[in-house]
């Protein structure tokens, strides 16, 4: 497997953004196209055969399970995907005032964690 795209698509069929899973040298990373950060891990041939498989059946609830920041564009309560555009992004902050994470609400108005 030298690099698999696989899109990520929203309740009207639409491709909003990407899973990437490629192989480097033997070595296996997956990636995700940018939603306020990258994304990219190595994983075994074996987790990347995994997440190739879901990625391609489209259970994005079960690639949400494997990283939250993995994939962003999921509203686990609305269970679809939402583009970048249509998430209202803000920053979480800690007690001290350091950035905590990114924090987004879907059109659903469900709340969760885009990027820590």
């Amino acid at each position: 497997m030298a690099e698999l795209r696989v899109p990520v698509r929203d309740a009207a069929g639409a491709a909003i953004a990407e899973v990437i899973i490629r192989e480097v040298s033997g070595r296996h990373f997956v990636e995700r196209t940018t939603f306020i950060n990258s994304f990219s891990q190595e994983v075994s041939a074996t987790k990347a055969s995994a997440i190739r498989e879901l990625a391609l059946a489209n259970d994005w609830a079960a690639l949400n399970d494997y990283d939250p920041e993995f994939l962003p564009w999921f509203c686990r309560a609305c269970a679809q995907n939402f583009s970048e555009r249509q998430w209202r992004v803000f920053p979480r902050v800690d007690e001290d005032n350091w950035l905590d994470s990114y924090r987004g609400i879907c059109p659903g108005g469900h709340e969760r964690m885009i990027a820590d």
